[in-house]
């Protein structure tokens, strides 16, 4: 006998009971509270066991109910064992016209609003497994996810310059992709993994929210119903809008495969204005990482005009003859993901491709996963997930590992070579070495094929082939400045220095790359600086500092002293966002550089490196920030009033040989403030 646990509210109790004998009369065990909770009894308990121990929930759905406290709570719980069973646990019923709560939107309701009869034939074919002849009368929430465009879209697609829709091609439709095993079984495993992640007591604020992404289905779904299969298919990409205009940004499918897409998640964090304080990631072993509650991230004011669509994974095809995306139904929550994939790659300083998907990387991963605050991003987003969106600007990520850093550049592609450089961008997946991307190849270039005959070229925005050029596999932060640039102006502006007769150089880019350039070459590197936070973000820079072999290198700070009097009137000469990031925020944020230090000096030391480090402490507020490489090279720039060092600082790159004068004037500056500095003891 299948049992069902009749959840309502007390105003609707006649109605409840009334349904509870019915059920009862007709071969149906019911658990009911006025039969089942004795005098005494812990009400809580008693529920919960209720809950456990049937087959079904049915949830009464009136004005009354879906305002229940209690009927939320047995709500979440029956949702939660839905999800574990894998199989339908919740059956809806729609007493009275209510708002139909949100975990319940996607699922079919027994309507007995029109007829109490015909809504009891509708729960009991489901009850008893027996086939229903009025299915027309199961109402169907999702019917209303019809694709359709915002209607500010709307309004735009009415417009067609430049040509019409192009003609269908000849060729017959191709079959749809057939699904693989290998990547639903990995599917399955992901989902399994954010579900565990949001069920935490930690992320029950937010549970509710999420819950019904995991209703039914998969994450990976599409977020509405596409009425024309065919003409969408998922891929690599991730999507930002900027009031109306949607981009997509894809890898190019040109690069190597171990640098393939890389630096995407950097350009949309970028993109929507998020900090990720790196180097207080770097160099974490399993004491520290259980030991870190959570991910720090910083929300660049004021606020990005961007928001998020997609960050890894979005439907794309035609609709109407326009190139369209429409997000997955798991976003937000795949957003977590990728982001602490991203972390992962950037932070950990021994990285090889691939190494987050096996152990002990996978287990490291799960575990920044678990501590990127969910609740923080939630206004990231777009407006509306749930929809379609014209794509009015695609970005094609292009890779290429060099000697030499360069600046990025960008190509607005024309005529074939868009669709050419789309079709490999939209098959990338194909060279994917996870389980999650294997599918059948033919099958997908056929259905990619079918895809970009039907779009009408007349009406595309721009294609730009975006190039980073770097010597690392991953791509410092800094460079993102200049990409971002790139992005909102078209071009890098040429910036001069009037006759300055020393080298010049721009922006902390110019700094760091210098720096890391000089590391296989020199055997010392002197810094002083304010907090030294710009350098601390660059894992880059510590990630060769771990390539130093077979030699001793020493890597010498000088910090200001967090306790001093100079941070407070560093603080407020030099930091406008001050009020923004709260008092005493240059301190934290230099305890927090010491405590890299800190680690790093401990990690080189237990793998037997020659890196040594030493940490200063001096009081006085600077004039000018100075790095000296090798004894031989000085770069120096001015602290200015209101002006952090960052994309647009200037750099004045001298040399002992050429300009001694300059060189060891500045030189003894740097020795005098050292001389006054208080070494600080590292924990190796």
């Amino acid at each position: 006998m299948k049992r069902v646990f009749i959840s309502y509210s007390s105003k609707d109790k006649e109605f409840a009971e009334k349904l509870a004998l019915d059920l009862k009369e007709r071969g149906v065990g019911i658990w009911f509270d006025k039969w089942e909770i004795k005098i005494g009894d812990s009400i809580i308990e008693k529920i919960n066991q209720g809950i456990e121990r049937n087959d079904f929930l049915a949830i009464v759905l009136s004005r009354a109910s879906v305002k229940s406290e209690w009927v939320k709570k047995e709500l979440n719980s029956a949702i939660i064992k839905e999800l574990e069973r894998s199989s339908v646990f919740v059956l809806p019923i729609l007493h009275e016209e209510c708002e139909i709560p949100r975990l319940l939107k996607e699922k079919k309701y027994a309507n007995f609003v029109d007829s109490y009869e015909e809504g009891l034939k509708e729960i009991l074919a489901t009850i008893l497994n027996k086939p229903n002849d009025d299915k027309e009368n199961l109402n169907r929430q999702h019917a209303n996810y019809h694709v359709q465009w915002p209607e500010e879209f709307k309004r735009k697609s009415k417009s067609k310059p430049n040509g019409s829709r192009p003609s269908p091609s000849s060729h017959p439709p191709p079959p749809l992709v057939p699904p693989n095993p290998v990547r639903q079984e990995a599917i399955k495993k992901i989902t399994t993994l954010y579900w565990e992640y949001i069920k935490t007591p930690e992320n029950m604020s937010v549970c509710k929210e999420l819950l019904p992404i995991f209703s039914g289905g998969w994450i990976t779904d599409p977020a509405i119903t596409l009425q024309h299969e065919l003409d969408f298919i998922d891929c690599i990409c991730g999507v930002v809008i900027e009031g109306n205009e949607a981009i997509a940004i894809l890898p190019s499918g040109y690069s190597t495969l171990d640098i393939e897409g890389v630096g995407r998640s950097s350009l949309i964090l970028r993109l929507l204005g998020i900090t990720i304080p790196y180097g207080r990631l770097i160099g974490l072993d399993d004491s520290t990482l259980n030991s870190l509650k959570a991910v720090d991230v910083v929300f660049n004011q004021p606020r990005s005009p961007y928001r998020l669509l997609a960050s890894d994974i979005a439907y794309i095809g035609n609709s109407a003859g326009r190139l369209s995306i429409v997000p997955t139904k798991g976003e937000k929550i795949s957003f977590i993901w990728d982001l602490a994939r991203h972390i992962f790659r950037l932070t950990e300083l021994d990285y090889k491709t691939g190494d987050h998907r096996k152990e002990p990387g996978r287990a490291k991963l799960v575990e920044i996963f678990k501590r990127i605050p969910f609740s923080e991003f939630n206004n990231i987003f777009g407006d509306k997930l749930d929809a379609m969106y014209p794509l009015n600007k695609v970005i094609i990520l292009n890779r290429s590992l060099v000697a030499t850093p360069q600046p990025p550049t960008a190509r607005r592609l024309e005529g074939d070579e868009r669709k050419k450089h789309l079709r490999d961008a939209m098959l990338v997946s194909l060279k994917h070495g996870s389980d999650f991307w294997k599918r059948d190849a033919e099958a997908l270039k056929q259905r990619v094929e079918y895809i970009l005959d039907r779009i009408d070229w007349n009406t595309m925005g721009p294609i730009v082939d975006l190039t980073i050029s770097h010597p690392d596999k991953i791509i410092p932060y800094y460079v993102f400045d200049e990409v971002e640039e790139l992005i909102q102006k078209g071009e890098l502006p040429k910036r001069r220095y009037g006759q300055a007769k020393v080298k010049v150089g721009r922006g902390i880019r110019y700094h760091n790359d210098t720096l890391i350039t000089s590391v296989p070459n020199v055997d010392e590197i002197q810094i002083l600086a304010t907090s030294g936070e710009k350098l601390f973000s660059d894992t880059f820079f510590w990630k060769k500092l771990c390539q130093v072999k077979n030699r001793k290198f020493y890597l010498k700070m000088s910090l200001l002293d967090p306790t001093s009097s100079a941070v407070e009137e560093r603080e407020e000469s030099a930091y406008t966002d001050k009020e923004k990031k709260g008092e005493g925020f240059l301190r934290k944020e230099i305890e927090e550089n010491i405590a890299t230090i800190n680690r790093m000096s401990d990690y080189f030391e237990k793998r037997k490196s020659r890196v040594r480090i030493q940490c200063n402490l001096y009081n006085e507020q600077p004039l000018f920030r100075m790095t000296l490489i090798g004894g031989k090279r000085l770069l120096i720039a001015p602290y200015l009033k209101g002006k952090r060092t960052g994309y647009n600082t200037v750099f004045y790159d001298i040399s002992a040989d050429k300009e001694s004068d300059l060189f060891y004037g500045f030189k003894k500056m740097y020795e005098r403030i050292e001389s006054t500095a208080t070494p600080i003891a590292l924990s190796v």
